[in-house]
């Protein structure tokens, strides 16, 4: 597999519920960023056997949604690889998130919010088209 960093797309995910922000420990931002990485890799691998990686996914941040603060904003690069390109795999985790919006998160059941835009133009845009908030590395 070849990874092409020099082309890439910027995405976003709104879900929840999860604990409130204001509570938001190092422990529970790496667990919430882990299982929805985890949750995008299975997503484009249901689209495309192509041997993708969570590897191909870069520069995560979790953000705090202020208009309801149960609900986390995960942005994230991902790489073009071998003949796929960055946008395709986007699209895919789109037409996932306008689809199909619910997973398991241990006992809970997480919700996909498919108002929030998926295609990002920039980690600076504001959540879901609202106010920015703080960000959580």
């Amino acid at each position: 597999i070849i990874v092409d960093e020099t082309e890439s797309s910027l995405f976003q995910l709104r879900a929840g519920p999860f604990t409130s922000c204001g509570e938001w420990s190092i422990s529970i931002v790496n667990s919430i960023k882990s299982f929805i990485r985890s949750v995008v890799v299975d997503t484009v691998k249901d689209y495309c056997d192509c041997g993708f990686l969570d590897s191909f996914i870069a520069n995560e941040t979790l953000l705090c949604d202020t208009q309801n603060r149960t609900q986390a904003v995960y942005r994230a690069q991902v790489f073009n690889f071998d003949s796929i390109s960055s946008t395709q795999i986007v699209s895919w985790i789109e037409e996932w998130v306008l689809n199909e919006t619910s997973v398991m998160y241990g006992s809970s059941l997480v919700t996909f919010d498919p108002t929030c835009p998926v295609p990002l133009n920039s980690i600076n845009d504001n959540i879901c088209q609202l106010p920015m908030s703080s960000s959580i590395p």
